[in-house]
C-alpha cells in the first residue's frame, strides 16, 4: 500500500469507507470539502446509501500523523458532521430521550454550587 495523503478528501474518505479512495483532485486540499459535494463525489464512485451507512458506522484506526497536519479537532468535527449526515440519512441517528425526568432528576438538576448564589 502507498502512503496515504495528507489531503482532507481521502482521509475523510478512508475514515468513513475504510478503504484508500482515489478521488477527484480538489483546487485546495488543505480545507475541508464542503459536506455536500464530498458525499456527491462518494456516490459517484458507488458509496451511497445502506453500503455508506454501514461503513460509516465503523470505527476506523487512522494515521495519526496525517490527522495531526491538518487539526485533529477540526477533523474531528468535520467527520462527525459527514457521519451524522450518512446516518440520518438511513434512519439510524440516535436521538436523545424526550422522556420526562423524575423527581429526583427534577431535584439534581435544580441544584447549584453555593457560589453561584
Amino acid at each position: 500500500m502507498s502512503e496515504p495523503p495528507d489531503d482532507w478528501a481521502a482521509l475523510l474518505a478512508f475514515a468513513l469507507t475504510g478503504e484508500w479512495l482515489t478521488l477527484p483532485a480538489r483546487e485546495d486540499p488543505v480545507t475541508p470539502p464542503d459536506p455536500g459535494r464530498f458525499l456527491a463525489g462518494l456516490a459517484e464512485i458507488g458509496w451511497t446509501g445502506k453500503r455508506l451507512a454501514q461503513a460509516a458506522a465503523e470505527p476506523r484506526v487512522l494515521p495519526v500523523a496525517r490527522v495531526r497536519v491538518l487539526g485533529p479537532a477540526r477533523f474531528a468535527a468535520v467527520l462527525g458532521e459527514l457521519r451524522a449526515r450518512v446516518l440520518s440519512r438511513e434512519g439510524e441517528v440516535r436521538r436523545a430521550s424526550a422522556r420526562q425526568l423524575t423527581s429526583d432528576e427534577e431535584r439534581l438538576s435544580a441544584e447549584r454550587p453555593p457560589h453561584w448564589g
